[in-house]
C-alpha cells in the first residue's frame, strides 16, 4: 500500500524509475516468498523426523508449500 507521500515521489519520477522500483519491490517479494518455503521444507523435514510426527500439521504445512511454489512460479 502506497502513502500520500509515496504516491507523491512516485508522480514526479519518470516511468524507467517507476518501473525500477516496481521490480526491485518484486524480487523482495520473491525473495521473502523463496525464504519462507526454504523455512516450512526444515519444518516438515523436522517434524517428518519426530519420534510421533503429527500428520495433520506435517499435511498443512505441505499444503502451505505448495501456495507459496504455485505463487513463486507465478511470478517468474
Amino acid at each position: 500500500m502506497y502513502s500520500f507521500m509515496n504516491i507523491y515521489i512516485l508522480s514526479k519520477m519518470d516511468y524507467r524509475e517507476k518501473g525500477a522500483i516496481e521490480q526491485m519491490a518484486e524480487m523482495e517479494y520473491l525473495e521473502a516468498l523463496k525464504q519462507k518455503h526454504k523455512e516450512l521444507s526444515e519444518r516438515v523435514e523436522q517434524a517428518e523426523k519426530a519420534p510421533s510426527p503429527d500428520h495433520i500439521q506435517i499435511a498443512e504445512m505441505k499444503k502451505q508449500k505448495l501456495q507459496l511454489k504455485e505463487k513463486i512460479v507465478g511470478l517468474n
